[in-house]
């Protein structure tokens, strides 16, 4: 018997009554041990689209101190950014935008942060991530209305003060 399969349907805890311990559901024990969980949703934009952004009400400090000490640890991170995104074409509700400034493997840190945010607190979920390429468009948002809630070789995380 593999330690994959005494995992498979159970429920377990790494660092039990550690500050940083994690507790992982069934379905994310299911989704590390088929490789699902690195697997992110991925959207294109094809054509000119309007959407709302602005700064959410409930400003989701949780997660951005999550997120904060994710990217601190990550060389490839240079800033993120947050937004409260809505697009009324899509027919979803408002929710949570982070604009990461990153090189290297982006599957891999979505995945991860993905992860972080899905294990903490959210006012106005979901949290979509967006790479920042340098073009325009929400990136113009995220530069000329918004302060880095994290941005590399700072030592404060940014937030709400």
């Amino acid at each position: 018997m593999t330690y994959g399969a005494i995992a498979l349907g159970s429920e377990l805890i790494l660092n039990p009554g550690s500050d940083y311990g994690k507790e992982f559901t069934r379905e994310e024990i299911a989704g590390i041990l088929d490789g699902s969980i690195w697997r992110s949703n991925q959207f294109t934009v094809e054509k000119a689209t309007k959407v709302l952004l602005g700064q959410p009400a409930r400003y989701p400090q949780v997660l951005v101190e999550a997120l904060s000490r994710l990217f601190a640890g990550k060389k490839e991170v240079q800033a993120a950014y947050l937004a409260h995104f809505f697009n009324p074409a899509a027919g979803d509700k408002p929710h949570t935008l982070i604009g990461i400034e990153a090189t290297g493997n982006w599957d891999r840190l979505v995945a991860e942060a993905g992860m972080v945010a899905a294990n903490v607190d959210v006012p106005d979920p979901p949290v979509d991530f967006l790479r920042m390429t340098g073009k325009a468009g929400v990136e113009d948002y995220f530069h000329k209305s918004c302060k880095p809630f994290y941005s590399k070789g700072r030592k404060k995380w940014f937030g709400m003060f």
